[in-house]
């Protein structure tokens, strides 16, 4: 690899560059010195090629080009103005990573911002990729081709964090990122869930988090998902019939026997909470939270903030409400479980909610695109800015999907921006749901 070089250019020089990774190149043009015009010359291997920007340099500045940037090989003409500093980064890579207005470089989990999971070691990418629309029995209907393409895309543009349940199929999903991932396996965080009983068809019958329920489920995870180890284990919804203690000793013992690597729940209240780190340590608390849905406001995002529990984000975009991609003629599959209306004890899909929530939908676009952004991005955006956040899942099942998501990580709401995401709601009259107790049984996930 070739170095970073300091350069005194003077008039005139130029300077010849190769390499077939090259991840950056900084050249700083002083005011002490006396230059005009310089000629900087690069040629990487293919497919790799020289992208161009100006980095902290004063208004007089000016890059030109000489030849079209997207070139095997390219020379760039930089200008200087009167009597000013300026500095030109230069970086190279597949053009294709260029398009999406992430953190430049060649490798991807150093294009995303990698967040700490909890109390371990786990870092993984603040968008992670939900496959429950990968279940292709519960979320309509996809194109399962495109969707395991968009596994493979997201780990190259940085997403690290995979999350899946044997209950989205069930078991399909699993299967389904298990091929999509192959080899590429290690290189991500792989994340699944249990806890419940099936019938000989396959069919949800109740849930289960006992001892020997927890242990042979997790087994069927390894073998659908293709590896020796989950990286997270989560219970996927409290079971009121098993004592937590059991369930507990069940995620110690896989863990201990190599396993897992570490192990949570899913949609657990601050009691249960407590009373799971009375007898280990849980790595990560999974519940839903978006805009329309804050009651993880008031207690769990606190709990999991100061006992360093890591908070994983699910319905980051309202189950599709803040795409953009609903009308008021919209409607939904026999096979969609939007279908039914509720979302986890929420009237969400109810006709006279629905039709309130698109107009704030509206509302909540016009503001992201006076930032150039989309509803989508906004949304995300508002999810991660809760600093007990640890990952906000969003589901993407294909290139298009997963190129707009992954830029709203660079997006730092204001508060400001957050104000009028409020009073959006509250002039609308539309419910963020902070008041309303949180489910734990009712509906299946």
């Amino acid at each position: 690899m070739v170095g970073r070089p300091y350069l005194s250019l003077k008039h005139g020089c130029c300077v010849l560059l190769e390499n077939h990774l090259v991840q950056s190149h900084s050249f700083t043009f002083p005011q002490s010195h006396d230059i005009k015009k310089s000629v900087i010359a690069i040629k990487p291997k293919p497919p790799f090629r020289p992208i161009f920007r100006v980095a902290a340099s004063r208004e007089g500045s000016k890059i030109h080009i000489i030849n079209e940037p997207l070139q095997d090989s390219s020379v760039f003409l930089v200008e200087m103005g009167e009597d000013q500093d300026a500095s030109l980064r230069i970086e190279m890579g597949d053009p294709k990573l260029y398009t999406m207005g992430q953190k430049r470089s060649t490798k991807g989990e150093d294009m995303m911002e990698q967040r700490k999971m909890g109390n371990t070691d786990l870092r993984c990418s603040a968008i992670g990729f939900g496959t429950w629309e990968m279940s292709t029995t519960q979320y309509g209907d996809i194109d399962v081709n495109e969707a395991s393409r968009a596994v493979n895309d997201a780990i190259g543009l940085g997403i690290t964090l995979f999350d899946t349940a044997e209950i989205y199929g069930p078991f399909h999903s699993e299967e389904l990122l298990g091929k999509a991932l192959g080899k590429r396996r290690k290189e991500i965080t792989l994340v699944t869930k249990v806890g419940f009983n099936y019938d000989g068809e396959g069919k949800v019958t109740g849930r289960n988090s006992k001892y020997d329920n927890v242990t042979k489920r997790a087994e069927g995870c390894l073998k659908r998902l293709q590896t020796d180890v989950i990286d997270l284990l989560l219970i996927h919804w409290p079971d009121p019939d098993t004592p937590l203690e059991e369930t507990m000793r069940a995620l110690e013992d896989l863990k201990k026997s190599g396993k897992i690597r570490y192990y949570g729940v899913s949609n657990f209240n601050v009691a249960m909470l407590e009373t799971c780190q009375q007898h280990g340590s849980l790595a990560a608390n999974q519940v839903g939270y978006h805009m329309f849905d804050r009651r993880m406001e008031k207690e769990v995002l606190p709990y999991c903030l100061e006992h360093k529990i890591g908070f994983m984000a699910y319905g980051t975009l309202a189950f599709g409400l803040l795409t953009g991609a609903f009308t008021p003629e919209t409607t939904f599959a026999e096979n969609d479980w939007r279908s039914h209306g509720s979302a986890f004890g929420l009237p969400l899909f109810e006709r006279e909610y629905f039709l309130k929530e698109l107009e704030v939908g509206k509302r909540l676009a016009e503001l992201a695109k006076g930032y150039g952004k989309s509803l989508a991005q906004l949304a995300i955006a508002w999810v991660l800015g809760n600093e007990a956040v640890s990952v906000a899942l969003v589901g993407m099942r294909n290139e298009k999907e997963l190129k707009e998501n992954i830029v709203a990580v660079e997006w730092q709401l204001s508060p400001e921006i957050r104000a009028e995401i409020d009073r959006i709601f509250e002039e609308e009259g539309v419910s963020t749901n902070i008041d309303v107790p949180q489910q734990l049984y009712a509906q299946k996930r």
